[in-house]
């Protein structure tokens, strides 16, 4: 099932009259997800339940899967089909599908990095010492690809707000607050914009400003109904205002009518009093729990819920992780004992064994040496290309394992240091090493190649030929992992020979191409399939749309929850409050208030255990 949903566009609305944001309280006695289902379903008498006049407005896609499902099973109590809301994210209100009449291209992700790293390439950093006020050692496009991630962060955080670095100078500049620093960022902008128009392409945080104010919903929607989102970013709720001129919005706020006074006209928690409200929470001793380390974390989880009625632990239980460095033992402790987990926000491609080749391929292109060779070959699927190579009768097939110790044996005796040397010194030996002259025979003759053909052609041929095999899968991982993968970089080659490196002076080389391949690859997320049998691994925002009865959260430590951010480079904590962004006081308030209903819906029945480590 789809995350988003095609949303079909028409005519334009008429205007209402005295338009007014709605605000509804459920409560907070139980869960979520089941007051959320009954709040929408409250009108559906008999036939088919019918919701599509809704555009629902969540606050993560797993949160939006939970509640397509529970829909879905809701209309199933009475043998009923369901005609579903299209469910969103608030970034979804302000995207391009919401511009049916755009006639620009709104640039990628990665057409967006590029114009980044060449303007950073271009400029003349003597006049950006604000910026850099140390200059890199090496000015390459490993350094620019890497400034420009930061700056395109810096540009994303701005856009909470529908701002860019030049309005964000002006205000800065206004403060006295390092306006010559906030100038150049500006310039800087300026250049990578200019280089975006060159291209014929439209910045994504233009289109986003022009979603907010000018955006148009489907044709088929009626209403739109922000449910459980304690935080949407300040530009979402100028789309909010926006939609209200033609649609009914309504705000679904999981807390009791009584506290209606501590929550802003878009359901955000009042800082004024969610970071001062006391939270209760009951049995300190008994539901209160500190372990040291990720590792004892993990292991004091598997115990609290290793008790005989947690015969089905996805069905009575769950577990939240705000701190990410908890996933990994927690999913290795779990596998242990045959119960798979399921984490929604993905797994790290640049932890993938696809990336760990490429990682290795683009040191060897870069360095030439032996040693990294020796690395490659022990990839799995690699050494037995090698062996294979133009192998006849008269050159028989070598065992992979025969081959690398042969290698290693020839590295400790003459300690080659490049490609080359190894080479001219096994040619001057009496008896050359076949093993070695075949391997190295192979690897010049592909890097011959990929140094000459075109990248999105020749990589996967070489790939293809590593991976032929079903059982030479890199690495332990599921085969759906590395489908995944392999589909990802293989959308970034397509890229490529559609023209996204056209006259790119920066990336002409193969070890440049592989490396802005790599650093695209690499910033993406591989998401598996969720299995019935899973238990998730929940992050801090999705928790109020668990409704397993015993919740316990892991992870509950300083910069996680509450959620804060020190020490920004660019946007401290005092600059995002001048700026109206999001800052360490509304997340602090937010995660109150999140504590406060996980508490207060398990009350009665539940249970909920906290579970601290010390950083």
């Amino acid at each position: 099932m789809s995350d988003q949903f095609e949303l079909p566009f028409g005519e334009a609305r008429p205007v209402l009259q005295d338009p007014k944001l709605i605000r509804t309280f459920l409560g907070w006695e139980r869960p979520l997800l089941p007051l959320a289902v009954e709040h929408l379903t409250r009108d559906w008498a008999h036939g088919p339940l019918d919701l599509s006049h809704l555009l629902v407005v969540v606050p993560t896609k797993q949160a939006g899967r939970r509640l397509r499902s529970s829909l879905a099973l809701h209309a199933a109590t009475r043998d009923a089909a369901v005609l579903p809301p299209a469910v969103v994210t608030p970034d979804v209100l302000l995207s391009p599908a919401f511009l049916p009449d755009l006639t620009e291209v709104v640039a990628t992700r990665a057409e967006v990095l590029i114009t980044w790293a060449e303007a950073l390439l271009d400029a003349n950093l003597d006049d950006f010492r604000q910026v850099f006020p140390i200059k890199p050692e090496e000015r390459n496009l490993n350094w620019a690809l890497h400034a420009a991630n930061d700056l395109i962060a810096v540009q994303s955080l701005l856009g909470e707000a529908g701002l860019d670095m030049q309005g964000a100078a002006g205000v800065m500049a206004g403060e006295g607050l390092e306006p010559q620093r906030w100038s150049e960022l500006s310039r800087l902008e300026g250049m990578a914009d200019r280089l975006l128009s060159k291209r014929k392409r439209m910045s994504p945080r233009a289109a986003r400003s022009r979603a907010a104010g000018e955006g148009l919903a489907a044709s088929t929607v009626k209403a739109i109904v922000v449910l459980g989102v304690p935080d949407p970013p300040p530009l979402f709720c100028s789309a909010l205002k926006h939609h209200l001129g033609t649609l009914q919005c309504e705000i679904v706020i999981h807390a009791p009518a009584a506290l209606d006074g501590t929550f802003d006209e878009f359901g955000r928690p009042r800082p004024d009093y969610w970071t001062h409200c006391p939270i209760p929470i009951p049995d300190l001793e008994k539901n209160v729990h500190q372990a040291v380390n990720p590792q004892l974390q993990a292991d004091y989880i598997i115990d609290l819920l290793s008790t005989p009625d947690h015969e089905s632990l996805p069905a009575v239980a769950a577990i939240g992780v705000p701190d990410p460095e908890l996933h990994l033992p927690l999913e290795k402790a779990f596998a242990d004992r045959g119960q798979s987990t399921f984490n929604p926000v993905g797994s790290a491609v640049s932890s993938q064994p696809l990336a760990a080749l490429l990682r290795t391929l683009h040191r060897l292109t870069v360095s030439d040496s032996f040693l990294v060779f020796l690395d490659l070959l022990r990839i799995p699927g690699v050494a037995r290309q090698a062996c294979a190579w133009e192998a006849h009768e008269d050159r028989p097939d070598f065992d992979p394992a025969t081959m690398l110790a042969e290698l290693d044996d020839f590295q400790r005796h003459h300690v080659p240091e490049t490609l080359g040397t190894a080479d001219q010194v096994n040619r001057s030996c009496e008896r050359p090493n076949p093993a070695l002259s075949r391997a190295l025979s192979w690897i010049q003759t592909w890097l011959r190649r990929l140094d000459r053909e075109r990248i999105w052609e020749t990589l996967p041929e070489f790939l293809g030929q590593i991976y032929a095999e079903a059982d030479s899968h890199p690495g332990d991982q599921p085969d759906e992992f590395f489908e995944a993968t392999s589909r990802l970089l293989h959308d970034i080659l397509d890229s490529f020979e559609n023209g996204l490196l056209t006259n790119l002076e920066f990336a002409t080389s193969f070890p440049d191409r592989l490396r802005l391949l790599l650093h695209l690859f690499e910033q993406e997320q591989i998401y598996p399939e969720h299995k019935a049998e899973a238990l998730d691994l929940q992050g801090w925002l999705e928790l109020p749309w668990e409704d397993a009865p015993h919740l316990v959260v892991a992870g509950m430590n300083d910069g996680f929850v509450p959620d804060s951010l020190q020490g920004h480079a660019y946007l401290p904590d005092g600059a995002r409050r001048l700026l109206g962004l999001r800052h360490n006081e509304t997340r602090h308030a937010r995660d109150a208030y999140i504590l406060s209903s996980l508490l207060s819906c398990r009350e009665d029945s539940g249970r909920i255990d906290l579970v601290f480590g010390r950083r």
